[in-house]
């Protein structure tokens, strides 16, 4: 089913993501938009998140990140670790970024990536100790390769509808007539 507001309405997966965080008390909450976005970020509002333009969104998703990252340094210098994710996993809530957190204390682990389908990927959350790897990610590189970098030192916990990623309209319609049945 499309992802639902606090009053049972449809609402976007950009904001679905984004409110997720928030309600997992996420802070600060940093959405990097790229292509159209300014058309996406009334979507936000009345969220408490900070929206970044990501004018080079075309690079690819390392830039994306890097932009991300860096806002987040700038407002919270002295932060102990980042969250990424993606808005496009329509069963991403507050729970599994509370996962995470809980995880990353209880471990020594300097990575928790969510798994699903044999694979550890975002939501993730990584340790200030690799900051450095994922500001040096290639442009169009992903978190999933640092990620995969050194198993032993990431954790993980599951998170098996996060295998549902919509990249597309198409994709999006395709689920939402599924889960309906219209």
């Amino acid at each position: 089913m499309a992802p639902r507001d606090s009053r049972g309405g449809e609402e976007s997966l950009l904001r679905h993501a984004a409110r997720a965080a928030v309600e997992a008390a996420a802070r600060p909450v940093i959405v990097v938009l790229g292509a159209a976005g300014d058309a996406l970020a009334p979507q936000l509002a009345g969220l408490p998140v900070h929206v970044v333009a990501h004018s080079g969104w075309e690079r690819g998703i390392g830039s994306s990140i890097k932009v991300g990252l860096e806002c987040l340094l700038a407002l919270a210098p002295a932060v102990d670790a980042i969250m990424l994710s993606v808005c496009d996993q329509p069963h991403l809530s507050a729970s599994v970024f509370s996962r995470l957190g809980r995880a990353y204390r209880g471990s020594e682990a300097v990575v928790v990536a969510s798994s699903y389908a044999g694979v550890a990927g975002v939501p993730a959350l990584f340790d200030r100790t690799v900051f450095s790897e994922l500001q040096a990610l290639r442009d169009e590189e992903g978190a999933r390769s640092l990620i995969e970098r050194d198993e032993t030192r990431i954790a993980t916990v599951p998170f098996p509808l996060g295998s549902i990623d919509l990249d597309t309209p198409a994709a999006y319609q395709d689920y939402v007539r599924q889960a309906t049945g219209r």
